[in-house]
This record gives C-alpha cells, structure tokens and sequence, in this order.
C-alpha cells in the first residue's frame, strides 16, 4: 500500500476487500488471510555505528563492514520489492543521536528507492535516553507516520501494509532507566491498546502481525530463558491466540529461529531474525499464502554480489561470504578449546567434546539440524556433553536446542493457521 493515505481512507478499503468481518474475542477464527500472495522481509539488531568504532570490535569483525552490509540488505529489498522490510529493533548500537541520525538518513534513501520500512526500538535504542519525540521524528516515516491508531504509553502503533493486512509494532522497552533492560515488559495499559487493535482489525476482516524487538516466548535454556524476553509476554500470547493471530516477529537474539504456542486449536509461530553483521548474514522472508500458509526462509545477504554489483574493489568485499566464514569458524574452534581446557575432563574426551561442538555449532548455524539431529543425538560427544552439564552453558544448551529446535529448517512451509 502506498505510504500517506488516510486512516479512514486505509480502513475504508480494507472494509471492501473481500474479507468479511469475523467475530472477535474467544470465539475468534483466525483473522482473514490477504486474497494475493504478501511478502515480508524481516531483519534486526542492525546495530548501527560510525565505522571508526566499529573497527575495534573484536568480537565480531564484520562489523567494519556494517555499512555495506545494510546497504546490501536494503539493495536486496529494492530489487525483491516485497511489501514490507520490518526492522525488530536495535537500529543503532549505542543509541546516540548521531547513530539515529545516520541510520534514519540512511533508511530514508532505502524508503525513496521504494522499500516499504517499518520499525520498532530495542533495547541498544534506548541507551542514551534520545527521547521519544525525537525518535518518532527521525524514524516517523517508518511506521508512526502512516499509522492508524498509536499507544498513549509507549511508541507502539498500528499501521497498514496492504488493504488485507495489518502490521503492530509493539515498543516493550523498559523506561525510566539509565541504560534499558535486556527484559522487555507491556504494560496493562499498552495490552488494552492492543485488544483495541485486535478488535478493529477483526471488524475489518484484515491480517494482523505484530512484532517487537524483545522475544515473546521462552527459545533457549540460558537462565530461566526469559531475560531476553516481554514481562508480561504470557498474557500478551494469550491475548494474541484468543484473536487468532498466527505469527509474531522478533529479533534481540542475534539468531534465527521458530518457537510455536497452540491454545485451543488455535496456533501462534513466532519467528525470531538473524542480527545481519552476524554470519551467515541472514534474514528472515515470510509469504503469506492466500490458502492460510505462509513460506518462510533465512537467505543470506548477497554482500559479495553486492559488492560487484555497486564497482567496489576491496577483496573483503568481493570474497565475503567466504571470508566470514573462515573467521567464524576459526572463533568456534577457538571458543570449544577454550571452554573445553577449564573442564574436569580427560584430553581425549575434551579434543571428542571439542569435535562435537564445532560438528553441533556448523548444523545449527547452517539451520540443518532438522536433517541431523538424530546423528547428533547419538554422538558419543554429545554424552561427554552431558556429562559435565554443571560446569557451563554450553553443556546445557546444546542437549536443549536438539530437543526443542531440531525440526527448525531454514526453508519450510508454516500452517495451515485456518
């Protein structure tokens, strides 16, 4: 839908669509499914920064190459054109108005050359306490601008898509702190907003999909598995499946993966996105069917494609994918043997634990534990895992990601939700 129509005019069409108004509340079926195929393309945690800064980034190399690297996403979507490009948060790094100011800037060009931007904040937004204003004022073209009805307690809003669907970005920062919290929460307030949302969306007869940066349900064993997630999130999943709402998108995680909740035979997918300086450089592409499926898949960025595309000359460029990967791998093997010397195990079981994880660690970056899970589960290097589940995180994760994630391909078809 082009951006700048009114609201009325927005629910006016939405109202003739072809999709009839459904009852709401507990009773609800799923909200109706746009009548033509809806592309969405998600990514997160962009984490925005000058390149001087970035440059020393040990942790994550890449980085130095940021800029290209979300230039390269936004070429990907102009050339694609889906619907929407949706941002989960954690636009900028430190959250300095300098990083928005870039970034914002930078989208705007992406917008001009007809990507469709939505965004939301996350917690590396926050920071720097730039107030709300001035965020809504740097990134309004990217949502709050067009949006139909928008939060009095945070800087959630609701905006169109296309005439059959309905985007709900949902703002679950922590205010009121000098830095803001991993944890998200929603407010009893905001959750009214969004039953309010529901409602209108239900008496249309239009898609609604919410997202945020913070997670909506429980993905990982480290902790309780909730500290990267929305206090609050039970009864906003509740609230999100008593309206037959299918999928959720998020981000926060730096990773990408599929976490399901069914209630009552209704069902609810979240889908978390991949940081994009993170190899391998993905993000998550969602096609909602007309026949109430939707096809997901996490491609990876075409950096070096790019790259040639635009004349640039520099080897790191032209050569990236292959480049990140030697480095990636080289920091696992440098991570097993590392978290392998501190343990009360022999040498050769640590050099069989080490082999393990870097067998584990290439199937879950590559999202093809689906197909080898079972062989991994029966790798005597998982037992010595096991064995020492006491002594870090690693020994606890990996057993839990093969029970709860190994089905999780990187292509795949999702529902049906109707």
């Amino acid at each position: 839908m082009k951006k700048g129509l009114p609201a009325a005019l927005v629910l006016a069409l939405a109202l003739l669509s072809g999709c009839a108004a459904r009852a709401t509340g507990e009773d609800a079926p799923p909200l109706c499914w746009p009548e033509q195929p809806v592309t969405l393309y998600v990514s997160s945690d962009l984490h925005w920064q000058p390149r001087a800064q970035a440059a020393g980034n040990d942790l994550l190399p890449e980085m130095v190459w940021l800029e290209e690297i979300i230039d390269a996403l936004m070429d990907a979507a102009a050339r694609d054109k889906p619907a929407a490009l949706v941002l989960c948060g954690d636009l900028t790094n430190g959250g300095t108005l300098e990083e928005h100011e870039a970034l914002s800037a930078r989208l705007g060009a992406a917008e001009a050359a007809g990507v469709n931007i939505f965004v939301t904040m996350g917690n590396h937004d926050m920071d720097r306490s730039v107030p709300p204003g001035t965020l809504k004022r740097l990134y309004g073209a990217f949502g709050w601008a067009e949006a139909l009805s928008a939060d009095g307690g945070s800087m959630s809003y609701l905006a169109p898509v296309t005439d059959g669907l309905w985007l709900l970005s949902l703002d679950c920062n922590v205010y009121g702190e000098k830095e803001s919290k991993l944890a998200g929460t929603v407010s009893a307030e905001t959750l009214a907003w969004v039953e309010d949302c529901l409602e209108r969306a239900a008496e249309a007869g239009v898609m609604v999909v919410p997202f945020s940066h913070h997670n909506l349900m429980v993905h990982t064993v480290d902790g309780d598995g909730r500290n990267y997630n929305i206090d609050g999130g039970d009864a906003l999943e509740d609230l999100l499946l008593s309206y037959g709402v299918p999928l959720y998108l998020s981000g926060h995680r730096h990773n990408s993966f599929l976490v399901e909740a069914e209630r009552d035979g209704r069902k609810l997918i979240e889908a978390v996105t991949d940081m994009p300086a993170a190899y391998p450089h993905r993000y998550t592409a969602i096609t909602l069917q007309p026949d109430g499926t939707a096809d997901y898949a996490v491609p990876s960025l075409d950096v070096d494609g790019w790259a040639a595309r635009t004349g640039r000359s520099e080897p790191e460029l032209l050569r990236f994918a292959e480049q990140s990967g030697a480095r990636a791998r080289a920091r696992l093997e440098d991570t097993a043997a590392r978290v392998t010397e501190r343990m009360d195990a022999a040498q050769a079981d640590r050099a069989e634990m080490e082999r393990f994880y870097l067998d584990f660690y290439a199937c879950y970056q590559a999202r093809t534990l689906w197909r080898e899970g079972d062989r991994l589960r029966a790798d005597p290097g998982l037992a010595l895992w096991r064995a020492h589940a006491g002594e870090n995180i690693y020994a606890r994760w990996m057993p839990w990601i093969l029970e709860h994630q190994s089905d999780d391909a990187p292509v795949q078809t999702l529902g049906p939700f109707r």
